[in-house]
């Protein structure tokens, strides 16, 4: 990460030029990064909780933008979310800067050891329901759009990440080729064009908020985009369990099979994005860190197994 994003007074003094009609921060909070490298923080001042978004570079800059820009769409087609506050686009040397009014009390990643499991379980159904909702939106509310068949995205997304882990000494060759051909065979399978709506994007723990133990809202959305709204389903699963995921994965597909969504087609498709899920992540990771073959192989086996409900 830029060292500029580990600099508190920087970070202090790019909230303050952003926002000059706020109070100064009395405590900066730095918060994992989000799509495309957002650099986040939590700000508090005399009065206020905040937060900040720097964009570091181009893709990061692109996408503090692109939330920016989303924001008020979204809040004016109903859906309940922060409150842009302050944006300055970014320069040669100088990052792009957002300022949102904070949404939730506590990021659900913080408060999920404390709900219980009958507390998880009502944050999700909610948190699920929200989403629903958004993808109930009109595609306007995605700035830019997006275009191009979904299988020839889905594959496209498949070759890059299947193609970092080829590149790793660490994924036994049997591994990878299982992978290859599961997320082949899954990817076929796919409908060429699905009906596309307004996704989250990334939605996660550091994502969902809470508010007294219940479910406040849905944030962070620089990587809001047109796509398949499985997608959200399988990327809040994969952050609350990992691969396999199997008690989130039927509790999520139960909740949005209450919200109207079509519970046989997430099922279906589920495994298949938490493997590439997996695969992205996989790659990610230094090699030598983690056991990264037990992670693709418990998403290898969810998939199977889903493969064989499939056709019995």
């Amino acid at each position: 990460m830029h060292d500029l994003a580990e600099d508190p007074e920087t970070v202090a003094a790019l909230f303050e030029a952003a926002a000059p009609e706020l109070p100064p921060p009395v405590a900066i909070l730095r918060e994992p990064d989000g799509p495309r490298g957002v650099a986040r923080y939590a700000v508090r001042t005399r009065g206020g909780a905040f937060r900040l978004k720097l964009g570091l570079d181009g893709a990061s800059a692109a996408a503090v933008a692109h939330g920016v820009s989303a924001l008020p769409a979204l809040a004016g087609a109903g859906l309940v979310v922060p409150a842009s506050l302050a944006w300055r686009p970014g320069a040669e040397g100088v990052p792009a800067v957002a300022v949102e009014r904070r949404l939730g009390a506590t990021d659900a990643a913080v408060a999920w050891p404390v709900l219980g499991p009958a507390g998880r379980d009502a944050v999700l159904g909610a948190a699920v329901g929200a989403l629903a909702a958004l993808h109930a939106l009109p595609a306007s509310v995605v700035p830019g759009g997006s275009a191009g068949g979904w299988r020839e995205r889905v594959r496209r997304c498949a070759d890059r990440h299947l193609g970092r882990l080829t590149d790793r000494d660490d994924v036994p060759a049997a591994t990878l080729a299982a992978v290859r051909d599961v997320v082949g065979q899954a990817t076929e399978a796919l409908a060429a064009d699905l009906p596309l709506a307004p996704c989250h994007g990334a939605p996660g723990l550091r994502e969902l908020t809470v508010e007294r133990r219940a479910f406040s809202g849905w944030r962070d959305f620089e990587a809001l985009r047109l796509g398949d709204p499985v997608l959200d389903l399988a990327h809040l699963s994969f952050a609350i369990e990992g691969p396999e995921a199997t008690r989130s994965g039927a509790a999520l597909v139960a909740a949005w099979g209450r919200a109207g969504g079509d519970e046989r087609a997430a099922r279906a498709r589920i495994p298949l994005y938490r493997l590439l899920l997996t695969a992205a992540a996989v790659a990610a990771i230094p090699p030598g860190e983690a056991p990264v073959s037990l992670a693709l192989l418990a998403a290898l086996s969810a998939a199977a197994a889903a493969r064989i409900a499939g056709a019995a």
